[in-house]
């Protein structure tokens, strides 16, 4: 007895969407039954299998067929998407003046748009980036294939600490500098072990201040330089001859004033 089969055809069911709880099931057409099935998975059994989202990841799914006249393939690609994640949106003190902006994160095949108004709509949401210009509730939304999330967050651009202690600063032996960080409700940490939110220097040195408003912080730096190093009285002593006679005789006729270092300033008063 002869028998006459037919070579074997394949084509599996277009590959899925897959979204958190969600699953589906691959069908295999065939033109003919009297084949040997092997699933990429290595199951032998059954034209039908069912596939449920794999977290983080995408997957291919093939089946290969034989027969004795010959061999067959399909693949599939089941793609998994999670659902809209606004978990890094949330209440949030913007300090820096790089913090009044708030970039759109990098999430793959999800979007989003954030309005001022709990009702708004992608028509009136921000301009990205989103610049956070005055304080109030505002609110993110993400959407996705999986679905549409709202979430709602108060941001304020008004508790970022302002204070500049000034430009370096140059200042004679003997004098004193005040040096002043006042900022409402805040505390200070001075380079000097000072608490106080200003101080006066009196010594050359670099002071650092360290303002806090929670959660804001500060560093503010000044350097301070006295104008000229603090001479010797006892090596830079002046000369003055006790003897000036200006009668053009020759003998005495110039006062002369000196001392062993250069570059002395001093005034005379006759």
């Amino acid at each position: 007895m002869v028998i006459i089969d037919t070579l074997p055809t394949l084509e599996l069911s277009t590959g899925s969407i897959l979204c958190d709880g969600d699953s589906t099931s691959l069908n295999a057409l065939l033109n003919t039954t009297s084949v040997f099935k092997n699933w990429s998975n290595g199951d032998t059994f059954g034209f039908e299998k069912s596939i449920n989202r794999i977290t983080g990841s995408d997957t291919t799914i093939w089946l290969s067929v034989s027969s004795a006249c010959g061999e067959a393939s399909d693949t599939v690609r089941i793609v998994s998407v999670p659902q809209p994640d606004l978990s890094w949106f949330s209440d949030y003190i913007l300090c820096e003046l790089n913090d009044l902006f708030i970039f759109e994160p990098n999430i793959e095949d999800q979007y989003h748009f954030m309005t001022l108004d709990s009702n708004g709509s992608i028509g009136d949401s921000l301009p990205k980036p989103w610049q956070i210009e005055i304080p109030g509730n505002y609110y993110m939304t993400a959407f996705n294939v999986c679905g549409t999330l709202t979430e709602s967050a108060f941001l304020s651009p008004f508790q970022r600490i302002e204070v500049e202690l000034g430009a370096d600063t140059t200042i004679c032996e003997g004098d004193s500098l005040h040096l002043n960080a006042t900022w409402p409700n805040s505390g200070y940490a001075w380079s000097t072990g000072q608490s106080d939110s200003a101080i006066s220097v009196e010594a050359e040195g670099n002071y650092v201040v360290t303002i806090t408003n929670t959660p804001c912080q500060l560093a503010e730096q000044r350097q301070v330089f006295f104008a000229n190093p603090p001479y010797d009285s006892v090596s830079c002593k002046f000369s003055i001859s006790n003897v000036f006679t200006p009668n053009a005789d020759g003998v005495n006729d110039q006062l002369t004033i000196a001392n062993n270092c250069k570059d002395l300033p001093y005034s005379v008063s006759i």
